[in-house]
């Protein structure tokens, strides 16, 4: 190498022929991918040349995969980018630095000239003036994933997101989809209804997920409070509100249709503590809510026939249902203006002893036998 100091630039000697790549791209095939350090084992097409590295080596000798973004602060010491999937057999377009031929680099991916292996639209011709499908379709910004889960959104701002597993989000104008009801009744719009029909072929994939969203009040990990949003794989849905002081409120809807709220006073912690007032529905209708404060509790309930029933843990009890029940607790007693202006109105007495000189009518409930 012979530097021109004058010019300000580099001129290789003639015989270094390994140098002479300048402007060469050429088309290969992965091999293996080395993820840990973003390289991959290839194979030239047009020549059978291979770049290789061992594995002891961690890739660090094989070509470089260019990303659409990457960088590190050293001030900072942070890192960024973008990682995006590569498998083995896909083609790819190589270059050179520096003219080098031993200096290869990964420049992007290539799509299969067979329709049935790429994810192009299968519409043709588009034409971005026509509204609706055509201008959906042209524009629109598609990445699908080797589990066949992809997100979308069309060129007129049409949004899916959507899990291999066929759970989905959508965002869309009314009258986008060819399908009459498009709210969340049943039967209503579902994955076979959406825009793709890409289709996982992986078990793991396929399998229901949860999802959680964590909404935190501040950046500080010992001040931070908490809502929630929770939704298992079995469909049980929960709204958590957590204020950081050994206390929970909670909005369950369980997978079978019952449904919950829970205030608690003495734990965090979802069903625990002894001091907490709960709301319940049944999957059958009935209705309920319990009062608890340590060995004290109240509940008040209404059956799925409509039956009604208010307890205490004194053991005092109401059940209302063609009849009135009425029980106090162990050494409890009844209390009743309206049943003392019956009984003086009436002339009534209860007791289990007869009553001396009695009113002229006097009735007397006699409670000896």
């Amino acid at each position: 190498m012979r530097l021109q100091s004058s010019l300000g630039r580099i001129q290789y000697l003639p015989e270094r022929t390994d140098l002479e790549m300048a402007g060469y791209l050429t088309i290969a095939k992965v091999l293996k991918v080395h993820h840990k350090r973003g390289t991959a084992d290839v194979q030239i097409i047009h020549t059978g040349d291979t770049v290789t590295s061992h594995e002891h080596h961690e890739g660090i000798y094989a070509v470089p995969i260019m990303q659409t973004m990457s960088g590190h602060s050293e001030k900072r010491g942070k890192a960024w980018g973008t990682i995006t999937p590569l498998t083995e057999g896909s083609y790819v377009i190589l270059t050179f630095l520096d003219k080098m031929k031993k200096r290869p680099i990964l420049i992007g991916q290539l799509p299969s000239l067979q329709p049935e292996r790429n994810v192009y639209p299968e519409f043709y011709p588009l034409r971005e003036s026509v509204a609706g499908h055509d201008r959906q379709e042209a524009w629109k910004q598609l990445t699908v994933f080797p589990s066949q889960a992809y997100t979308r959104v069309d060129g007129e701002s049409n949004v899916e997101w959507v899990h291999a597993n066929k759970s989905f989000f959508a965002m869309f104008r009314d009258g986008h989809y060819d399908v009459m009801d498009t709210e969340d009744h049943h039967l209503a719009l579902d994955r076979s209804n959406l825009s793709e029909d890409f289709e996982s072929d992986l078990l793991e994939a396929q399998t229901p997920a949860k999802l959680l969203y964590v909404h935190r009040t501040s950046f500080d990990d010992g001040q931070t409070t908490w809502t929630k949003f929770f939704l298992d794989d079995e469909g049980t849905l929960r709204i958590t509100r957590d204020n950081r002081d050994e206390q929970l409120t909670y909005l369950e809807l369980q997978e079978d249709g019952a449904f919950r709220v829970r205030r608690q006073l003495d734990s965090p912690l979802h069903g625990e503590g002894e001091n907490y007032s709960e709301l319940q529905q049944a999957a059958d209708g009935a209705l309920g809510f319990t009062r608890v404060q340590g060995e004290r509790s109240a509940s008040v309930g209404v059956t799925a026939t409509g039956e009604v029933n208010l307890t205490h843990s004194s053991g005092a009890q109401i059940a209302l249902d063609e009849n009135l029940y009425l029980e106090a607790g162990p050494g409890g007693k009844v209390y009743s203006e309206s049943l003392q202006q019956f009984v003086a109105e009436h002339h009534m007495v209860v007791t289990d002893e007869e009553p001396q000189n009695p009113h002229q009518n006097l009735i007397w409930i006699d409670t000896s036998s």
